[in-house]
């Protein structure tokens, strides 16, 4: 079972869209994505992260989340199966 998450470590500001992006990739999967209280992205310099509480603090309720949507998904599986795969359908408005 995997569950996705996008996590983006920069030296400064506008790591916003970086994640942005990685979590478009992971809707695109169809993944259930889990969550934490804020914008999964911390900042500082290399080795620098330790003073980063809220940093810290992020990443630890995201770790926290994708337990229980592992835990949460493992056990309804059985009573609950995952909907039937459907085929891509693609639109090309290029004539």
């Amino acid at each position: 079972m995997a569950v996705p998450y996008s996590l983006f470590h920069q030296r400064r500001s506008g790591g916003i869209p970086t994640v942005n992006s990685l979590n478009h990739y992971i809707s695109y999967s169809e993944m259930i994505v889990p969550t934490s209280n804020y914008w999964n992205v911390t900042h500082g310099l290399t080795g620098k992260m330790e003073q980063n509480s809220e940093g810290k603090q992020i990443m630890e309720v995201l770790g926290k989340n994708m337990a229980w949507n592992m835990k949460v998904i493992g056990h309804g599986k059985e009573q609950f199966p995952a909907p039937d795969p459907v085929a891509k359908t693609m639109t090309n408005f290029i004539r």
